[in-house]
């Protein structure tokens, strides 16, 4: 025990001074123009397979590793002009549960070792425009759930705040100390004295750029600064102004967000590219930033302005 507490005390002092150090703030009110800001690269680690023994890992991570994983699949998006990512799930999910905040946690206790080492070494280079001409990238690791994460619930049922807060440490510690930003799962419900927000304050006292997930409810005004994800379905559907009879008995109005709005785009006819043009466009004419699977749609030498721009024929 004594060593598992002074590795907590190492992880969280190693972490956060990474945070401050390596910090990365995105302009409030990105120019129209200014893509390399209003995309994101949505990249889904946890959930792009079925492998359960992977924890739902593909992108052939075991194979390749982190390294591997950023010298092809994120390296190529970099030249293209990809500024902003989000890996999503980076540790993994099962398919039957939660998405869970303490995903590095599980993976390592499961042996997964491919999905943390290496990983700040990967990644760090990315964010300190190591390939990008010092220009500094955004990565924002996406974890899951705190309220009712069982793990997360019983330390705050015994009434162990210290436990509670060494766990979501240890959670943080990777994206941290590689200088990431954080998404907070299933967050937007969470009350003003709620453990989930008081961890976001603490993050973004010290530097760290945070996001929740989904649309504040009208009861939750301390949301309603925060920077959101959401997806772009569950953005519309939500609009308590398009649908007041629903959504307009819990949910903010647009006019009283604040902070940045991540749109995640899943067109319903996604096999079709105008589609997600079509959506992608769409979400930038509100004012908001897209997030993307640039890697697939991205192909024969097209930059990320590309994306906006209506197909032509190939050429010979």
């Amino acid at each position: 025990m004594k060593h598992l507490r002074l590795t907590y005390r190492s992880w969280f002092a190693f972490a956060l001074a990474g945070s401050l150090l390596t910090a990365f703030q995105v302009p409030a009110c990105a120019a129209e123009t200014d893509y390399s800001q209003r995309i994101i690269s949505f990249l889904l680690i946890g959930g792009s397979t079925t492998e359960i023994e992977d924890r739902c890992v593909g992108w052939s991570l075991r194979q390749r590793g982190w390294d591997g994983f950023v010298r092809l699949v994120v390296r190529p998006q970099l030249n293209a002009g990809v500024r902003r990512i989000q890996i999503h799930n980076p540790f993994g999910t099962l398919p039957d549960e939660s998405m869970q905040f303490d995903q590095y946690i599980h993976s390592r206790s499961a042996g997964l070792a491919f999905l943390t080492e290496g990983f700040v070494d990967a990644w760090k280079p990315v964010i300190q425009g190591r390939y990008t001409q010092g220009e500094p990238v955004e990565v924002i690791a996406y974890l899951g759930k705190l309220q009712d994460d069982p793990d997360f619930q019983k330390l705050q049922d015994a009434g162990d705040n210290k436990g509670w807060l060494a766990r979501a440490v240890v959670s943080l510690s990777l994206p941290l100390e590689a200088g990431m930003s954080i998404g907070f799962d299933a967050s937007a419900s969470a009350t003003e004295q709620s453990p989930t927000h008081r961890l976001t304050e603490l993050l973004q006292s010290l530097g760290t750029r945070v996001y929740i997930e989904a649309r504040p409810y009208k009861n939750t005004p301390h949301w309603f600064d925060n920077n959101v994800i959401i997806t772009d379905k569950f953005w519309k559907r939500s609009d308590p102004q398009r649908y007041p009879g629903d959504s307009g008995k819990w949910a903010a109005r647009n006019d009283q967000l604040t902070g940045e709005i991540v749109r995640i785009v899943f067109p319903e006819h996604a096999e079709d590219p105008d589609n997600w043009k079509r959506d992608l466009r769409r979400v930038l004419d509100d004012g908001h930033t897209a997030a993307v699977p640039v890697y697939n749609m991205l192909g024969n030498g097209k930059r990320l302005e590309d994306l906006l721009r209506p197909d032509t024929p190939d050429t010979p």
